[in-house]
């Protein structure tokens, strides 16, 4: 059985399709993949074909990806437990001691080693050898 088209990569987009909407005046359309995975409709509009084309694609490029805080790839990992942090105590459904150890953890464990880090810079081996080094210097952690 057929798997279907698979999908588009993180940050690229499809056709891009143009159209008149009134004399003077062309919008044109394409679907992009953000690198949140989520697939959305993009529009620009220009004078031209050519100009509505040209709208799109740099629009397409200076792209973002939309979140609610602005978290992209240059946003630190002390940033993001903030962050997160933030959202475990405006959520109100974790007690407050247990958000308060999760913090405790963060800055004794976590963020003195790679705090500083932007998100862009933390890879799968990097935090593999984090994991390896917290392990081999205590059989267990005092989290």
């Amino acid at each position: 059985m057929g798997r279907g088209r698979p999908p588009t990569s993180l940050g690229t987009w499809g056709t891009i399709r143009t159209k008149r909407v009134r004399d003077g005046a062309y919008r044109a359309h394409t679907r992009i993949r953000d690198k949140d995975g989520v697939t959305r409709e993009v529009t620009a509009t220009g004078t031209t074909t050519a100009a509505a084309e040209r709208a799109l694609r740099e629009k397409l490029v200076a792209r973002a990806t939309p979140t609610e805080q602005a978290i992209t790839a240059e946003t630190t990992i002390a940033k993001l437990a903030a962050l997160w942090l933030k959202y475990l105590r405006d959520e109100g459904r974790i007690e407050s001691t247990t958000i308060n150890e999760y913090e405790g953890v963060l800055n004794r464990v976590v963020l003195p080693e790679l705090g500083g880090l932007r998100l862009r810079e933390v890879t799968t081996s990097r935090l593999d050898l984090f994991l390896v080094r917290l392990r081999a210097t205590s059989e267990r952690p005092r989290w």
